[in-house]
Order: C-alpha cells, then structure tokens, then sequence
C-alpha cells in the first residue's frame, strides 16, 4: 500500500462553494471536461492553506484550470499528519517518491496519473521536492497525454519558486528577515497549545518578523480535536528531517539539464538573501540559455512571494504556465 499525500482541490465548483474540498477524488463542478490540473506544493513549515486564497484568485480568472494543493510529509494537520507517509522518518528522496505514487496510483484523483498533470508549482521546499522528483522520476515528464485530439503530447510546466537546488547552510548564511533559520527557531519556542491566532501574530511580530510572515504563520494553525487550544498543522521533527536531507543533496543538475518533456522555471525573489552567495551565483551562471536548460526569472518580492508579490507572481503564472497554447 503506498502513502499517499492529502490535498485540496480548488476548481471552479469549489470557489462557487466557498471553500475548498479535502476530498481528491471530488469531480469538478461548474468546469469544462477537460479541465487541466495544476500541481501547488507550499514551503517548509507550511500547508495547503497558504496557498488557498491565492488559488482561488487564479481559478477566477482561469476557470478551466484544477489546482490540487498537496500537503508536504510532515505536514497538513489532522488530515496530512494522519497518513502514512507522515508517521515514518522522510528525505527528499522518499517525499518525491510519495508524491510520484499519489499520482501514480490514486486513480480516483488522478484518473490519468501523471498524464494528466499538466503543470507543477512549488515554493521553496516544495519546489525542492518537484526538481527531486525530476531527478529520480524524470517517467513522470514522458509519455504525456495529448493536450488535445490531433494534437502533439504536451510538456509538464514546471515552476519553482525561490527555490534552493543545492545545499545551503541557511543558520549561517540566511539574513532575511523572514528566512528559514529564524523561522525554525521561533517554532522552537513555541508552545504545543497556542491560545489564538492573534497571539500568534502578535509572538511573530514581537520576534521581529513582518506583518506578511506573521499572517502566513497564522494560516499554519489548527484546532484541537476538542477545540479547546490551537496547534501548528506541521510535525517539527519531520520538517527537520526534511531540512538536513535538503542540506545533504543536491539538483543543481536538473536546473542545467531538464529531463525530456519537462518546461522547467526557476523564480527568483530579488530580496531574498540565499541568491547573493558566490557560490550560488556561480552555480546560477552555469544554467544554459537557448531552451537547455530552465528558465531563470527574477522577480521583485522577498522568499514568501505569493505574499509579497501576490499580483506579480499571479500574472506570470498565467502567462508562462497557465496558458492554455504555448
């Protein structure tokens, strides 16, 4: 039996509805039957409702576009942290193969597997987890179905965002504001029952963090089976896990060489600090131009963009990936 990763679908039928639907396998309402999925994986620390108010601004105005927001290992709450892929120790490795066999083998969200798929969007740790799936099951970008009848199979769109391919010692060299380093640590800190999300938010701005973090940071809890107390949806010792895997691997590789039938992106916030290294910066002139390797964007906004550049990072998405010809 292979652990599946939980998700939420946001469709047309569900921004109708007013909320998004846990279960997968839901059929989509109020859209076209060829509907195309989108792939949306949040960050280290993070969860599918992150990116629930942005993707549903997408669908209004990409209606025939499905987003399956997936929960990272480790991740998700009652209903991520329920499955099996989050009770056992994680890597890279094994996280990409969760991903692969969700898709691969639950047939009734996915009914064509990754044929189906036609794009994949990931921020930070969850775009790291997309270039590892690249490298381990670069299957997933073969053998695509046709985007139409007559017509040529089409590429899987891939975009990370502000996302590290390599090794980075983020407690040494990660000076945002809001990096990942301080990030954990404030977690640390933290209680296991949080009294509310303003007092979350309020511990977030005291620490010195921004208003924007402060806000992501509120979305990342949920309430007790009681709901007596609030809690973080996310595992600390499976982000952890995740983080030294990240720190011990490496796919710089697949930014130079993308695997057949793969449209690679790589989205870079011009204010978050991990791209001012040298080394970075040397790695970062090694990715070919002329359609070999991906595609290097820059765009204004900190590590957190779909916060701080909700606009910016909405209309590139809708003219890179989301298109419907390309």
């Amino acid at each position: 039996m292979f652990a599946r990763l939980s998700c939420a679908v946001v469709d047309a039928g569900t921004v109708a509805a007013g909320k998004a639907s846990r279960n997968c396998s839901a059929k989509p309402v109020g859209v076209v039957a060829h509907a195309k999925t989108a792939l949306v994986l949040h960050g280290l620390m993070g969860s599918h409702r992150n990116w629930l108010q942005f993707t549903r601004q997408l669908v209004r105005t990409h209606p025939s576009w499905r987003f399956v927001l997936v929960d990272l290992p480790g991740h998700g709450g009652r209903e991520g942290l329920s499955h099996g892929s989050c009770t056992r120790p994680t890597n890279l490795y094994a996280a990409a193969k969760d991903l692969h066999d969700t898709v691969a083998l639950h047939k009734a969200a996915f009914p064509h597997g990754w044929a189906g798929v036609h794009a994949a969007v990931g921020h930070s740790m969850g775009g790291r987890l997309l270039l590892k799936l690249l490298q381990s099951f670069p299957e997933v970008c073969t053998d695509r179905a046709p985007a139409g009848q007559g017509s040529a199979p089409h590429a899987l769109r891939v975009a990370t965002l502000d996302t590290m391919p390599g090794s980075f010692n983020y407690a040494c060299k990660d000076t945002d504001q809001d990096g990942v380093s301080h990030v954990l640590d404030f977690v640390a800190s933290m209680p296991s029952s949080i009294p509310s999300r303003a007092w979350l938010q309020l511990q977030c701005t005291q620490h010195g963090f921004s208003q924007g973090m402060a806000r992501w940071m509120g979305t990342n809890l949920e309430a007790s089976r009681c709901g007596a107390h609030l809690h973080l949806s996310f595992d600390l010792k499976l982000v952890r896990q995740l983080l030294e895997s990240h720190h011990s691997s490496d796919q710089w590789s697949v930014l130079q060489h993308p695997p057949s039938g793969c449209e690679l992106h790589a989205v870079l916030a011009t204010h978050s600090s991990r791209w001012r290294d040298a080394d970075v910066k040397a790695h970062l002139g090694k990715v070919p131009g002329d359609g070999v390797g991906a595609c290097l964007h820059w765009m204004q906004g900190g590590h957190w963009l779909h916060v701080d550049n909700s606009a910016g990072l909405k209309q590139w998405l809708g003219q890179n990936i989301l298109l419907s010809e390309r």
